[in-house]
């Protein structure tokens, strides 16, 4: 080395740094990394790791959408079949219309379809009884007479039409009628509401059709329509009769249809129609009628239809003579106070050939087993809206030609069985307003000619899968053709899925790359972020299982609803929500902590922090597995829907409500009372704070206004709607069917999309990570140009200047307790997340 002159300081490794030629770089070089330092080595690995990492989990994520796609794509169009005892099998996917070889009569269509007829052709459910002829044969569009009602189907049993007449001719052929009266028809004549006292007498003889209804004939005469040979027609509605003469209907031997309805008639003498001889309508419904004497009803050979509706009648004994009702098929008597049927009370001597017999509204509250024997040959029985707390078993047993059954509204709780085993011709079953505890498929198993059935709960159509129609269509989340009803729905789950699971695992990736200054909050939002992901693969089983079952979900609902998969399904949802709150309400009460009472109270440590969210996991788990254990009590707790989701506000007393009440209005509303109790405190604590400095101002105080409100309103938004509704539901007040999708697809995730905004995405000190990565990697691109100026750099002082403020990812503390310990800079720590 030449004397004089001095080597060239050369770059040290193994953590020494290289000596600066500028001396004026010197004191700043101790402030930043060095260009040839181990550490500046390990942080440009480090961030090269990160990229990798980074550019994975985008890969992934593109993998897995891509994956979901294919699989949504395929198995929208490729369902498995299944027979009629519920197992699966595999085979082609099978189209709405299905073309089938063979003899018709020797082949059955897959579970869901239904034949054309003679045809060897399947059509879906869905296409029944739509209006369209699908079949190309009308086969589709037969036998839909119970979509229709009770006069259509009547009117093919009977030989008379029911349906009034639509077209009215105006021409008259009578003479000397009331002016209150119109002519119409030729010989009808129609005298509606005219106060007239007494039959008019002074009508040409060739009257045919005589409407009196609504006027003022209380008392009539004996041979009051007598010279009135021809009538076939006559109406006596709402006139306040009291009493019927016996003689009164003499000389009408061609009377058809008699109307005595909405009078004061409280006892009929016998004979009274012993003139009627053709007779095939009576109508006395609607009078205080008692007791029905014996030979009452002389005469009347061929009436087929008698109402008896809406009177005080309490027994038909067998002292009663239906004998002169040897062609009675049409028998109602609802809404009378019948009590109790048995075979001592309830007879019909003489074996009327029965076909129709209505007793809706008629208080019985017992049925003897053996009641309904003598109606053997009965083809529509109702007997819905009255206090029946038992069906015994056997009760419609031998009843082969019973078509059309309505037992609706009843106080029974669960059904035999074996109660419908008997009725093989059975076409419409009415079970609405029952709430069946016992319901199975075993008790539809024998009506194989079953083709509309009605429940009270769009739940239970999935045991009567291979049914024609099934009503309700929908019970606000499901229809009979899609687990979501809605297209809306459909694409919404697919979209919040999303949402939640690129935000949250997002987050938990950022949270491992970030030097987060408060590790025990850190520790918090990841856990609480590790519970919201949860919630985004409960959404993509439902978005998954939704496709699958496209177009046919009621073939397939009772084995979904029932599966291990659904139920799995309802314990992630339960314990994610679960988890969410309890982990919310910990971080609201740990920075109400911090904020409100800095010094006074324990702060907790990381191995504390650590046991507090294993209680939380377990606590969640816990909550959502019970159901599970105790199946006894809760039945199907989580299979009480399509979504699988225990909200249960369209049914508030289903099996476990008092559990779901519990966890909806009991945990999860005292949870967020806590939350805005806590950030309510916390504002006013830091507001008061702020008045005694003077460079904090209002805008200050606006800022954490603003934060605090979103994080309250986020979850006032999901647990309030929730709240509202279920106290509503419980107080019998009806909730719209369609609101329970939008309340489990909208409302319950809401906190799971929004979490990771709230709590680390719009952040400070996530910002200020984000962003001091994006100026390292443009840095790293303009350092390596101008290497040689590195004395220029060095020049500008930029890391060390006295106005840089500290940040969490530098080796200097953000706040020093020897020279701050004041509680706005408390504040400040408390709210770095």
């Amino acid at each position: 080395m030449a004397p004089g002159k001095e080597s060239a300081p050369k770059p040290r490794f193994l953590g020494i740094s290289r000596t600066s030629r500028d001396s004026k770089c010197s004191q700043q070089d101790r402030f930043r990394d060095p260009v040839w330092s181990v550490p500046s080595i390990t942080r440009r690995l480090q961030t090269k790791q990160c990229k990798a990492i980074i550019l994975c989990i985008v890969m992934g994520l593109v993998l897995l959408l891509a994956l979901v796609f294919i699989l949504v794509t395929v198995t929208a169009n490729q369902v498995p079949l299944a027979d009629h005892e519920g197992s699966i099998q595999a085979g082609p996917a099978q189209t709405e219309y299905e073309e089938l070889s063979g003899d018709p009569s020797e082949f059955t269509c897959p579970r869901g379809e239904f034949q054309c007829g003679n045809m060897t052709r399947c059509v879906a459910q869905k296409f029944q009884c739509n209006g369209e002829d699908d079949c190309g044969n009308n086969a589709d569009e037969t036998e839909c007479e119970h979509d229709e009602g009770w006069i259509k189907n009547f009117d093919k049993q009977v030989p008379v039409s029911v349906q009034p007449e639509r077209r009215i001719s105006q021409e008259c052929g009578l003479y000397g009628f009331p002016e209150v009266c119109k002519c119409y028809e030729t010989t009808n004549l129609r005298c509606l509401q005219g106060n007239l006292t007494e039959v008019p007498q002074d009508v040409s003889n060739n009257l045919t059709h005589l409407n009196l209804n609504g006027n003022m004939l209380k008392n009539l005469e004996d041979g009051a329509f007598g010279r009135y040979t021809k009538l076939r027609y006559l109406n006596l509605m709402g006139n306040g009769i009291r009493e019927l003469p016996r003689d009164v209907f003499r000389g009408l031997m061609d009377l058809d249809k008699l109307f005595l309805s909405s009078n004061k008639i409280s006892s009929l003498k016998p004979g009274t129609f012993r003139f009627l001889r053709n007779l095939t309508w009576l109508f006395l419904n609607d009078n205080e009628i008692e007791v029905l004497d014996e030979e009452v009803f002389q005469g009347l050979e061929t009436v087929y239809w008698l109402m008896l509706q809406e009177n005080r009648i309490r027994n038909l004994k067998r002292g009663i003579s239906f004998r002169d009702l040897p062609a009675l098929m049409w028998l109602d008597i609802s809404d009378s106070p019948l009590n109790h049927l048995s075979p001592d009370n309830f007879s019909l001597s003489g074996n009327p050939p029965l076909s129709i017999l209505t007793m809706n509204n008629c208080n019985i509250s017992t049925i003897h087993g053996d009641t309904l024997q003598q109606f053997r040959d009965l083809s529509t029985l109702h007997l819905s809206e009255n206090k029946i707390q038992h069906f015994p078993s056997g009760l419609f047993r031998n009843m082969i030609n019973l078509t059309d059954l309505a037992i609706a509204n009843n106080l029974a709780t669960s059904l035999p069985e074996d109660l419908f085993d008997d009725l093989v011709s059975l076409d419409v079953l009415n079970l609405g307003g029952l709430v069946i505890k016992n319901i199975s498929t075993r008790m539809f198993k024998g009506l194989t000619n079953l083709q509309h059935i009605e429940f009270s709960k769009f739940a239970y159509c999935r045991y009567a899968a291979h049914v024609r129609t099934c009503k309700p269509k929908s019970d606000g989340i499901s229809s009979f053709r899609n687990l979501l009803k809605d297209g809306i729905l459909r694409v919404s789950v697919w979209t919040i899925a999303l949402l939640c699971f690129v935000g949250n695992v997002g987050v938990l990736v950022s949270r491992c790359l970030m030097k987060a200054e408060n590790r025990i909050h850190s520790l918090v939002v990841m856990n609480l972020c590790t519970a919201d992901f949860c919630m985004s693969i409960y959404l993509f089983i439902i978005g998954y299982h939704d496709a699958k079952f496209r177009n046919q979900f009621n073939t397939f609902a009772l084995e979904w609803m029932q599966s291990s998969t659904c139920k799995f399904a309802g314990f992630l949802a339960m314990f994610s929500s679960e988890v969410s709150v309890f982990m919310l309400t910990f971080i609201s009460l740990e920075r109400f902590i911090c904020i409100v009472y800095p010094y006074r109270l324990h702060r907790l440590t990381s191995r504390e922090a650590i046991v507090i969210m294993t209680i939380i996991w377990f606590l969640g788990a816990l909550v959502a597995w019970v159901p599970l254990v105790n199946v006894g009590y809760f039945v199907d707790f989580y299979g009480s829907n399509g979504v699988c989701f225990p909200l249960h506000i369209h049914d508030p007393w289903l099996q476990g409500w008092e559990y779901s009440a519990f966890i909806f209005l009991g945990l999860n509303a005292s949870c967020f009372t806590a939350i805005a109790i806590s950030y309510t405190a916390m504002f006013i604590s830091i507001q008061q704070t702020r008045k005694a400095t003077t460079h904090i101002g209002r805008r200050g105080d606006m800022n954490y206004a603003k934060r605090f409100f979103f994080v309250v309103l986020t979850d006032a938004l999901c647990w309030l709607p929730i709240a509202i509704l279920k106290i509503l539901s419980l107080c019998s007040y009806q909730i719209p069917a369609t609101l329970y999708g939008w309340i489990v697809i909208f409302v319950l995730p809401i906190n799971s999309a929004l979490n990771p905004i709230l709590y680390t995405l719009s952040t400070t000190s996530f910002s200020q990570w984000f962003h001091k990565h994006i100026k390292r990697r443009k840095g790293k691109s303009s350092n390596g140009s101008v290497g040689s100026k590195n004395e220029f750099s060095c020049s500008r002082g930029r890391i060390g200047s006295a106005t840089d403020e500290p940040t969490e990812y530098s080796s200097v503390p953000k706040r020093s307790y020897d020279s701050d310990s004041s509680p706005v800079a408390e504040e400040k720590q408390c709210s770095t997340v």
